[in-house]
């Protein structure tokens, strides 16, 4: 969340919680793996950090860190215009490789692209609730790199149809409201707020719903019930890795690794 000229106080520290909660919550049900939630402390009037690719961030006073997916490289920013672009030609290109080699994964990245937007759009959905209004998708905002919306609809140019940002807001709006996954979104933001900085997300985060979030196109809802993420099983992960590595002639790797799982989103870093 990007950080305005004032002091931070508890009122908008709690409103900053909600936010990257509302972020994670919808990252999760998506897919995505997320590594960090953080919020600048109570009373700071400006606030820095950094991603967990190694990158300075500024000018901000949250974050989530989500994994990549497919969009990844497709869509960048640009700071003459100061806006978001999406290489939509080359991400259909790249796609229609892999299709070639495994059917079905054109559509399952445009899932994980419909996720990502959905993941983008739940951090300013979530405040907008806590704070009693109507959620709308604002475009005006000069948040330059960390504009949420903006972000979302770059995303959205890379899926093949018309109206999918409308679509998937409405949808991260009624995702939200339900009190299943507010739930989490309030239990999140309650943690974040005491610690400040959180990467063990177990017991937070909700499972990741299977073909979900449908596309504007679907014939019918996709229908889910919420249940906890499952804490992750750091040895089965391991060994899995390791047969997966030496299924492709590939040396396995020795040092243990944190558990890898399938997901999307752009990191926030």
């Amino acid at each position: 969340m990007t950080q305005p000229a004032y002091t931070l106080t508890r009122e908008r520290r709690r409103a900053v919680c909600i936010h990257e909660a509302g972020h994670a919550v919808m990252h999760a049900l998506g897919g995505a793996w997320v590594y960090r939630v953080a919020v600048a402390p109570e009373g700071a009037t400006e606030w820095e950090t950094t991603g967990r690719k190694g990158a300075h961030l500024a000018d901000l006073w949250g974050l989530c860190s989500p994994s990549d997916g497919p969009g990844v490289g497709h869509i960048r920013w640009d700071p003459e215009s100061g806006d978001w672009g999406a290489d939509r030609a080359g991400f259909l290109r790249i796609q229609g490789m892999l299709e070639k080699h495994q059917p079905g994964s054109k559509r399952e990245a445009w899932r994980q692209i419909r996720a990502q937007v959905c993941g983008s759009l739940g951090g300013p959905a979530a405040e907008q609730i806590h704070e009693g209004e109507t959620p709308w998708l604002d475009y005006e905002g000069e948040w330059g790199v960390f504009d949420d919306a903006k972000s979302a609809q770059a995303h959205a140019w890379l899926l093949p149809w018309r109206g999918e940002l409308e679509h998937l807001h409405g949808l991260t709006v009624r995702t939200l409201m339900r009190p299943d996954v507010w739930a989490f979104v309030v239990r999140l933001a309650d943690a974040l707020e005491t610690a400040g900085d959180m990467e063990d997300l177990s017991g937070f985060l909700p499972a990741p719903v299977k073909n979900w979030p449908p596309s504007l196109r679907a014939r019918r809802p996709v229908p889910f019930s919420v249940a906890l993420m499952p804490r992750p099983d750091g040895a089965a992960a391991v060994r899995d890795l390791r047969a997966a590595l030496a299924a492709v002639g590939q040396p396995s790797a020795e040092a243990p690794m944190r558990s890898p799982v399938a997901g999307v989103g752009v990191a926030k870093d």
